[in-house]
């Protein structure tokens, strides 16, 4: 699971989409795909570490700013 995230969330070089673009998925602006994704997101991290003890890897970064710009 964590291997195909990181796959998924992986762009060039180790940049992630969203740090080339800009802090959201449509780039500088909101969409509601960011709309759409960050509750999403949010009950992954909360439900997963309630149930399971798993945390999103440190090592994506990206992702955890992404969800911080979210908020």
């Amino acid at each position: 699971m964590i291997l195909w995230l990181k796959s998924k969330l992986s762009f060039h070089h180790g940049q992630t989409f969203w740090r080339l673009q800009g802090p959201f998925i449509n780039g500088q602006n909101i969409s509601a795909a960011d709309l759409s994704l960050a509750p999403k997101l949010y009950h992954l991290q909360v439900a997963l570490e309630h149930f399971k003890g798993w945390k999103i890897p440190e090592d994506l970064t990206n992702v955890h700013a992404y969800t911080e710009v979210q908020h």
